[in-house]
C-alpha cells in the first residue's frame, strides 16, 4: 500500500486573531488539533487581525 496525503485549506477574509494571546483559543481550536493529531496528521493555524484566518491540514491516507 501506498501512502498518500490528503491536503486541506480552509480561509475567511474576517476579523482574525492573535492566536499567542487569544483567551478562547482553548477549546475549538485544541479541540481540531488534538484530533487532527490523534490520527497522525498536521494542522496549522495562521491569523492576522483585520485580515482572517487560515488553517491548513495534512493528513496521510492509505491508497488500498
Amino acid at each position: 500500500m501506498n501512502n498518500e496525503l490528503l491536503k486541506l485549506e480552509l480561509s475567511d477574509n474576517g476579523k482574525g486573531f492573535n492566536i499567542n494571546t487569544t483567551k478562547s483559543k482553548g477549546r475549538g481550536l485544541m479541540t481540531m488539533k488534538n484530533r487532527i493529531e490523534s490520527i497522525n496528521g498536521k494542522i496549522l493555524f495562521k491569523s492576522h487581525q483585520g485580515i482572517g484566518t487560515t488553517l491548513k491540514i495534512e493528513i496521510k491516507c492509505k491508497k488500498h
